[in-house]
């Protein structure tokens, strides 16, 4: 820890000449005003692009990167940097963090910038999913329940005042870890740390921790109409604990069995048998004090019910039945021994500790959950599987033409299906 209070949380990297630093800041879309959804991410932008001519020229000239991006519950400045000129590069972040002023010539182009983000973000199916996802899965007066990055409407109310006071509020060392994977022996990084970022003091609010997010009564069938779409994007989600709960690394095991790789349960399926889909994937992904088993894949249009129906057929027959040792051994393999292949860079590395930092885990949570890993067996796999998945609060969304999928969709899943507007995304709801 720095002496500002400024924690610090490194990984030693011997050979690698590329140093990656992310600071994150415990504050996120969860701390914004209502009616303001977007304004962290704005915030977080106005940080780099406020001095964008001078620092950019500096940044470039020491061959770093750097960039900010906001989620529910942080924000993280991310720069990589060759580790002889980490000092340089700290500089120009000290000088960013130290802006107390916003430059008003900056907000109402970030805006502009960010409205159209979201517009993009409404017409890519697979983002429009997994946004509609969330939509269906979360409590609409959660903020896990709308976009990270506001509405055109949310975006509009943001201006220079409410970005300052944002920043003011929030953005200090007490709120904050800084990440560092880098060559650079501990005791000369320690020196560099302190005489760039121990000079940082902003007093800010104390965040508050999120607390655990409401699932919704009754997760649904949402569809997006996209009018003579040939395909049909299919995303199926469903809450589960997050990753301080003891079963995680069953989920991990479980959602590897079903969709992680082409000899999952669910591509053999879909893709090897049926020729539905060029492939579908499963993951236990975690979120901020939550956890997402979450599905997606394309479909053609003609076999979009068929492919539905399938995926709910594997999903109660395997939460029923349980895995088989075979699988649940060869899913622990790929996820234990593959994965060295996520941690081959310092950006890697830096990335999987801020991670863990954002979410308030241990230190040494990468560790001891690849221990976890790999000690599930058929019986450990199944328990958890059984226990946290019910087909009932399973949520689907279909992002395709519904005047074909709609109402054969609606029989299928036995709920009223909700249709969307596709030109309803860069709007508040």
């Amino acid at each position: 820890m720095l002496s500002n209070g400024l924690p610090v949380l490194s990984c030693h990297t011997p050979g690698r000449r590329l140093a990656a630093f992310h600071l994150v800041i415990h504050v996120g879309a969860s701390q914004e005003p209502e009616g303001y959804d977007g304004l962290a991410q704005i915030a977080a932008q106005s940080l780099i692009e406020d001095g964008a001519g001078e620092w950019g020229s500096r940044v470039e000239r020491l061959g770093a990167t750097l960039g900010v991006s906001a989620g529910l519950a942080s924000t993280r400045i991310v720069m990589s940097v060759p580790a002889g000129r980490l000092h340089g590069a700290l500089d120009v972040l000290f000088e960013a963090l130290s802006g107390s002023r916003v430059n008003a010539g900056n907000v109402e182009p970030l805006v502009r910038t960010q409205c159209e983000v979201v517009r993009r973000e409404g017409i890519d199916p697979r983002r429009r999913a997994k946004a509609e996802l969330y939509a269906a899965l979360f409590d609409p007066g959660e903020r896990a329940a709308r976009r990270i990055g506001g509405s055109s409407e949310t975006l509009a109310r943001i201006d220079v005042a409410a970005v300052e006071d944002f920043r003011r509020r929030f953005y200090g060392p007490d709120n904050a870890t800084s990440v560092i994977a880098c060559e650079m022996p501990s005791d000369r990084l320690g020196r560099v740390l302190a005489d760039r970022l121990g000079r940082w003091h902003a007093p800010a609010l104390p965040y508050r921790r999120l607390n655990p997010p409401r699932a919704a009564g009754e997760p649904g069938l949402t569809i997006v109409h996209r009018p003579d779409a040939p395909q049909t994007e299919l995303a199926l989600g469903h809450l589960l604990p997050d990753p301080r709960h003891p079963e995680w690394a069953a989920l991990k095991v479980a959602a590897h069995v079903l969709g992680g790789g082409l000899d999952s349960r669910l591509n053999m399926k879909l893709r090897e048998r049926k020729a539905y889909s060029y492939g579908f994937s499963a993951a236990a992904e975690p979120l901020p004090q939550a956890g997402l088993l979450f599905i997606r894949g394309s479909v053609a249009r003609a076999r979009s019910v068929d492919a539905v129906a399938d995926i709910l057929a594997e999903l109660s027959r395997t939460a029923e039945e349980g895995v088989r040792q075979d699988e649940c051994q060869t899913s622990v393999d790929k996820l234990v021994r593959g994965a060295y292949t996520r941690f081959e860079t310092t950006g890697q590395i830096a990335a999987k500790l801020a991670r863990t930092a954002a979410g308030g885990l241990p230190d040494d949570e990468a560790g001891q959950h690849l221990l976890a890993l790999a000690a599930q067996d058929r019986d450990t796999v199944s328990t958890a599987l059984a226990r946290h998945l019910s087909i009932a609060r399973l949520a689907v969304v279909a992002v395709g033409d519904a005047h074909k999928i709609y109402a054969p969709l609606e029989q299928l899943c036995g709920r009223p299906a909700k249709l969307v507007d596709p030109e309803a995304y860069g709007t508040h709801p």
